[in-house]
């Protein structure tokens, strides 16, 4: 008996993790939410078909209503996120997932729930910082997204690949890495003797 392979998240090459095209099922559901509105229109079919209960007449039904633009594929895709996530975690978490995605991406917020990470001292190179906390894999994988304009502080791009984060003691400052990922920095809190 053979199954289909599932396409990974570039369509492209099937679904793993050394090639870093999955989507993890132990991943938060706002994770797997983001991941699932990041596949094209085709693969969302497919991933209707080999992730779902969807009937098959559904889903040829809904490429139908594309052609005829009677429906939007952002919205069935929407739907696909949601069923995943409520697969894995629960109903009540894909639908959190789907507001926070859109207060995220619709109305551009900030998530609320962002990963803290104190800073020990008041100047850190952001590259240093980025590797040291396994936010990106490599140096060269900070300076590519740096220099295709995916790394910002506070809402403004990050141009300098020497970018110096320098906060003070009561700062906090928001770093953002590509379009999902988001990082509260924060001073180390100094003990009082």
């Amino acid at each position: 008996m053979t199954m289909p392979l599932l396409e990974g998240l570039d369509g492209v090459e099937k679904m793993s993790k050394s090639l870093n095209n999955y989507i993890g099922i132990t991943e938060s559901p706002n994770e797997i939410f983001g991941k699932i509105m990041s596949i094209s229109d085709p693969l969302m079919f497919r991933y209707f078909e080999l992730l779902t209960d969807v009937s098959s007449s559904q889903v040829s039904q809904w490429k139908q209503d594309i052609q005829k633009n009677t429906i939007n594929p952002k919205d069935l895709k929407v739907q696909l996120a949601k069923l995943i996530v409520s697969d894995f975690w629960s109903e009540d978490d894909g639908k959190k997932a789907a507001l926070e995605f859109d207060r995220i991406f619709k109305q551009k917020e900030q998530p609320k729930d962002m990963q803290e990470i104190e800073l020990k001292s008041s100047a850190v190179p952001l590259i240093d910082l980025i590797i040291e906390q396994n936010i990106l894999p490599s140096r060269g994988e900070v300076k590519r997204l740096i220099r295709q304009g995916g790394l910002y502080l506070d809402g403004q791009r990050v141009e300098d690949i020497g970018q110096i984060l320098d906060i003070g003691s009561n700062e906090e400052i928001t770093l953002k890495v590509g379009k999902r990922k988001f990082f509260k920095l924060i001073a180390e809190k100094q003990s009082k003797e």
